[in-house]
């Protein structure tokens, strides 16, 4: 095929483009789209926009078709997608200018240096499946990509661990990308550029920074803020700011959108982000996860006990060689948000009773080891992990939506959405994508989207009982409480849903007064406060079900010592559960009104456009210098 119709060295170059895998698809896409036909036909395209719309359209084609049902045709498309991707980077390294967006990459960290380096490890598996710009600045391990910068924000305290972190991110130009190492000497210095005045305005965005040495440990809402003052600084250095996008990841997460169940399909991310800011208006898209749910353990209690109740009623009554019952011809997917114990809240309905174990072993086995395996995973669940409700890539659609949460782990947004702080970072409450959600749903409105981008979270590494770090949580193993994540849930829920009563007056807008914001929040509190009394109690009951259950347990499962160990263990994470969600852990309650935290939450929703203005000026500041 013979392209015509540039001009200059581009037309030169166009003539000789010859596309077979492409014009290949784009036949194929003809009966299913027949307007493919204005892409490619007799003529070819006038210009490289006209061959990238081309493009577009064929992988677009390719990724929305339905996954083939058997393994093997599946791998066959995967293969197919990524050969076209191929030949589309081949054609657009013949061009001296890339017109698709650049990317960094910011992955806060705190501690957690192998969760790092599996997330980065994903990155590269990622990228050499679908490669995604050219690659420059050869070396005798290979070249660099032009087109991506990733950007490792450390806010750990332990210098060996930020000593591992540092050596990572540098390690990636020998592995084929660009990177960044921004570290608490780093955040020192970024922050030096400001004036006192200019610090202290941010401080309800960042934290208190009047000491002589920057913290670690700031959290990861003030970790990405601080990136953002970074970026803006790095973008004013761009030749091409309007072509970057920024995308945020969590250190927990892999770049796969494929379950190690094979539900899923795959996504060449950057491919598939580039084209949908080129197409759309967009200034911040939010993707979702897959994998272990975006959500504190403590309120995930009730459906794993209630799961928990369901699988000893089951196993206890079988002889421990009668064959495994936790198998399933077909392993639907669990129903959305069931893992969340309020999910009732966001209007999501009660999934109809509980979930079974989907036993993860293949080969012939008996009650007896589907009993270990479970109790083998459950300990994780004070990490994240739930055994029994893992959010499915199924649930995932392939359409553009509009947004009403920010999921921190995964949004990626254009340079001017780097005006758009995480709201209330010092106060480390939960549900701080929510909140900031809430606030860009009616300013962005269609700039605000949630688009079919999954990345598979992961608490806990396969085979690890617990994860490296999680901030302000103390304790190991099954002795690890919950209460303090209970109490950050709960605040950040009140936050959460003041902010949207206020949003829908107008909030930040129009600013309400001192008394609205206090009636709202104390109104709040109020009824959240019944619906976590209604949690407790629930655990409560299931709690004392499944103790009952564990007491009543027959000879088979309690003469050997290796099955009674296994029904010990349950029962000392039944008794840490329900513990974590005790009154007399928490410190808060129906009877003890929480006055003084209601008082700081209203300081800061009444400063939230002080602190924008203060956000503004720091940012235009970072911008003007060159």
């Amino acid at each position: 095929m013979t392209c015509t119709l540039g001009n200059g060295p581009e037309r030169t170059l166009l003539s000789r483009v010859h596309a077979p895998l492409l014009e290949g698809v784009l036949a194929a896409a003809k009966d299913v789209v027949p307007s493919f036909t204005r892409f490619w036909g007799p003529k070819a395209p006038p210009s490289l926009q006209h061959l990238l719309d081309a493009y577009d359209h064929a992988e677009e084609f390719l990724t929305n078709c339905p996954p083939p049902p058997s393994g093997r045709d599946r791998a066959a498309a995967t293969r197919l997608l990524r050969e076209l991707l191929l030949e589309k980077e081949s054609l657009l390294n013949r061009f001296p200018d890339d017109p698709r967006h650049d990317f960094f990459i910011v992955i806060p960290v705190a501690e957690r240096p192998t969760m790092l380096a599996n997330c980065l490890q994903s990155l590269r598996q990622h990228l050499k499946e679908f490669p995604y710009g050219r690659e420059w600045l050869q070396s005798p391990t290979g070249g660099v990509r032009d087109k991506l910068t990733v950007v490792v924000v450390d806010d750990s305290e332990d210098p060996a661990n930020m000593a591992r972190h540092r050596n990572l991110s540098e390690g990636l130009h020998e592995q084929g990308l660009r990177s960044e190492y921004f570290g608490l000497e780093e955040q020192k210095e970024v922050l030096g550029r400001l004036s006192a005045d200019q610090r202290d305005g941010l401080c309800r965005i960042l934290g208190s920074l009047s000491g002589p040495s920057l913290p670690g440990h700031k959290g990861a809402s003030a970790s990405r803020n601080l990136a953002c003052l970074y970026l803006a600084r790095q973008l004013a250095e761009a030749s091409h700011p309007e072509r970057t996008l920024i995308w945020f990841v969590d250190s927990d997460e892999e770049f796969k959108t494929v379950a190690d169940n094979g539900r899923g399909r795959e996504v060449p991310f950057f491919h598939a982000i580039d084209r949908v800011f080129r197409r759309n208006p967009i200034e911040i898209l939010t993707g979702k996860v897959f994998g272990d749910p975006p959500v504190a353990p403590a309120v995930m209690v009730g459906g794993l006990l209630e799961d928990m109740e369901s699988l000893f009623q089951n196993i206890l009554t079988m002889n421990p060689a009668a064959p495994c019952p936790f198998h399933r011809e077909t392993d639907a997917p669990v129903h959305s948000a069931a893992y969340n114990d309020l999910r009732i809240l966001f209007g999501f309905s009660d999934p109809t009773g509980p979930v079974p174990f989907p036993c993860p072993l293949s080969e012939r086995h008996d009650s007896a080891a589907a009993l270990k395996a479970f109790i083998e995973v459950l300990p994780a669940f004070f990490h994240g992990r739930h055994p029994t409700r893992p959010v499915s890539p199924d649930e995932v659609s392939g359409n553009l939506t509009p947004a009403r949460t920010v999921y921190t782990g995964n949004y990626v947004l254009r340079p001017a959405g780097l005006r758009h702080f995480i709201p209330f970072a010092p106060l480390r409450l939960r549900m701080a994508g929510p909140v900031l959600g809430r606030l860009l749903r009616n300013r962005l409105q269609n700039r605000f989207v949630s688009g079919p981008f999954p990345l598979l979270h992961r608490r806990v590494l396969p085979g690890q009982a617990e994860s490296e770090f999680r901030a302000g949580i103390k304790g190991s193993g099954i002795g690890l409480s919950l209460a303090r994540e209970f109490e950050a849930q709960f605040w950040g829920d009140v936050v959460l849903f003041a902010v949207e009563s206020l949003a829908e007056q107008g909030y930040p807008d129009t600013q309400p007064s001192r008394e609205v914001i206090s009636g709202t929040l104390q109104e709040t509190a109020k009824q959240l406060m019944e619906r976590y009394e209604e949690v407790r109690k629930t655990v409560t009951e299931r709690a004392n079900r499944l103790l009952a259950l564990f007491h009543s347990a027959g000879p088979l499962w309690t003469r050997e010592p290796e099955l009674e160990r296994l029904i010990e263990v349950a029962k000392d994470v039944v008794l840490a559960v329900e513990a974590g969600l005790s009154e007399k852990t928490s410190h808060f309650s129906r009877e003890t009104p929480p006055d003084r935290n209601l008082e700081t939450l209203a300081k800061f929703i009444e400063a939230y456009r002080e602190d924008e203005e203060a956000w503004h000026s720091v940012l235009k500041a970072l911008e003007a210098e060159r």
